[in-house]
């Protein structure tokens, strides 16, 4: 028999080089991304085991079941972007969602599986929807389903595309690419065909890129065939085609290649860039990004690029009145009676620049402009105006970099409504009633309740304690605090949210809708802990039911560390000891 030779396929270090990392420690929720992409806003956004993340090149933001009710799991496989700016998701067991200008929505009709792998729009209007058991077509609030019986080669539908011709094309499990005509499937070229299909992409001139379990294939008028300069043995999960016409390859196992001039390049993330690579994107500035399995999301650039041309995004994320948020566009009318204004901004920009800054103003209110930089929390916080109209502005401080546009500004108009008591004299005499009430009531409870004598080791001009002095200019009011209190104790105590090992302070003010300062505030002042013990509470009380527990008995110590929102065996151990002065494992045999 004769011995066949392996000869492997010699490449060369590719162009582009990697520019950063982020995984968990620099704020990621999961270090595995599942897809990509950027909407007009200039947000990145990333699917992940962990909930969908909005990337604004400084700060993640995460959604998940915890702060957004309309999800029912967090498991996220799968994005799309409408031509309106709709994000579609996939969850791997709750269906399909959306967000549209901001809003959360979900898909009322019933698919034929609620763990999507892929999306696709149509020219024609039509939201096609691939599952783990079929095809799913929605058009004009009806859904079709197509699978096996209806031609497809398998009914795990991983990828989907639209030809130039406008047919469109599946990739599943099955073996061979699938094509639409008459309303059922036809499977092109069944001689090496291409198995299991991971990715499908139309390029700039027409032709469909195949990724595949077997190397990588074309499409192009009905004919299929294989990229020979690609080995067959190399299994792909994405697919890109950059500006220059090149095409970023996604690899299981082997890191990422650009295909160039029919020549296979490595694109080396390090010395050993043995990761899987389920999603590529190329950002507005001329970035490239890729979401990997458990090694965080990657970003590269070219060696010979210059400064980004693409205009910096200016945003007002998030109004708030009185700690609620501010729903509608803007010109609002608030309330005489609204106290406190917050508003968060952001500048969308993913290079490094060093010498962004960003101002704002209240026009109205103020003439001179406020200006942060660096990792200055990027907010602004009004309290008390008086009636009239206001506009709240964020620009660029003037720099000389061509690339920001100077007179960028971005706004948020809104009018405070006028007294329910306009004349003067109205005023007046209400202020004196009201001061004249007070005066008598207290009049009455002093001949009620004698003033108590100061105790012996108080001194009547002692100083505020620590957290009074820490709060005095606080504008949290009384009947916020506790409307806050209670519904933190609800997310604690009915959603258990302290089984995210994510948990932090943040973290549950977003859930809240309430700034982390206020949060903090009311842990520490009407219950008395600091965020951390605040959440260790619950978890160490869990920890101590499953200690005690005869049916846990065979569970390790790691293992209820794990199952009770701990990172790890250490971090348990130290919390467990601070809240009962000895080790989960001495817990166990005393009690038991």
């Amino acid at each position: 028999m004769p011995i066949a030779l392996f000869v492997p396929l010699a490449l060369s270090a590719a162009d582009p080089y990697l520019s950063g990392r982020w995984k968990i420690e620099q704020g990621l929720a999961n270090n595995t991304i599942t897809a990509l992409l950027q909407n007009r806003q200039g947000y990145l956004w990333l699917a992940t085991p962990s909930g969908l993340l909005r990337f604004d090149g400084r700060q993640f933001r995460c959604f998940n079941r915890w702060n957004t009710p309309v999800m029912s799991v967090d498991r996220l496989t799968c994005l799309w972007l409408d031509n309106d700016d709709t994000v579609w998701i996939g969850s791997d067991g709750g269906g399909l969602y959306y967000i549209r200008q901001n809003l959360w929505g979900t898909v009322p009709q019933k698919l034929s599986n609620p763990h999507i792998q892929t999306i696709l729009r149509d020219r024609r209007g039509a939201l096609w929807i691939g599952t783990q058991y079929g095809l799913n077509c929605l058009r004009n609030d009806r859904c079709e389903t197509f699978t096996m019986s209806q031609g497809l080669p398998g009914n795990l539908v991983y990828a989907l595309a639209e030809a130039e011709d406008g047919t469109l094309l599946a990739g599943s499990d099955g073996s061979g690419l699938a094509a639409l005509r008459d309303g059922k499937f036809v499977v092109e070229n069944r001689v090496d065909a291409p198995e299991g299909i991971r990715a499908l992409r139309r390029g700039h001139d027409g032709t469909v890129r195949i990724a595949a379990e077997n190397g990588l294939f074309t499409w192009h008028r009905r004919v299929l065939s294989r990229v020979a300069a690609v080995p067959r043995q190399k299994s792909f999960l994405a697919l890109l085609e950059d500006r220059a016409g090149r095409w970023w390859l996604g690899s299981e196992g082997e890191g990422i290649f650009l295909l160039e001039n029919n020549r296979l390049l490595s694109v080396a993330a390090d010395s050993q860039p043995v990761y899987y690579v389920p999603s590529l994107l190329e950002d507005h500035e001329g970035n490239f990004w890729a979401g990997t399995i458990s090694q965080g999301l990657l970003q590269f650039r070219e060696k010979s690029d210059a400064a980004a041309t693409q205009p910096l995004s200016l945003q007002i994320e998030t109004v708030l009145a009185d700690n609620r948020p501010i729903s509608g566009q803007s010109g609002v009318v608030l309330p005489r009676s609204t106290r406190l204004l917050e508003f968060y901004f952001t500048a969308v920009a993913f290079r490094q620049i060093q010498q962004l800054r960003l101002q704002y103003r209240l026009q109205g209110w103020e003439s001179s402009w406020h200006t942060i930089s660096g990792q200055a929390p990027r907010n602004a916080m009004y309290s008390n105006l008086q009636p009239g109209s206001y506009t709240f502005q964020i620009r660029f401080e003037n720099v000389d970099r061509r690339h920001l546009e100077k007179d960028a500004i971005a706004t948020f108009s809104f009018r405070i409504g006028a007294s329910f008591f306009p004349p003067p004299l109205a005023v007046l005499l209400f202020t004196a009633a009201g001061a004249l009430s007070v005066f008598l009531l207290w009049r009455r409870r002093r001949r009620i309740h004698p003033p108590a004598p100061v105790s012996g080791n108080v001194s009547a001009g002692e100083p505020l304690g620590e957290n009074q002095k820490k709060y005095a200019t606080s504008a949290l009011t009384d009947a916020v605090a506790c409307e806050v209190e209670q519904r933190l104790l609800a997310l604690m105590e009915k959603e258990e949210a302290w089984l995210d090992p994510d948990l932090t302070l943040k973290k549950l003010a977003e859930m809240l809708h309430i700034h982390p300062n206020y949060l903090s505030q009311i842990m520490n002042e009407r219950l008395g802990r600091s965020a951390r013990d605040f959440i260790n509470t619950y978890r160490i009380a869990a920890a101590e039911r499953m200690l005690l527990d005869p049916k846990q008995k065979k569970k390790t110590i790691l293992e209820i560390a794990f199952e009770t929102g701990f990172y790890s065996k250490s971090v348990f151990n130290s919390a467990f000891k601070k809240f009962n002065d000895q080790s989960p494992q001495e817990y166990r045999g005393k009690k038991s």
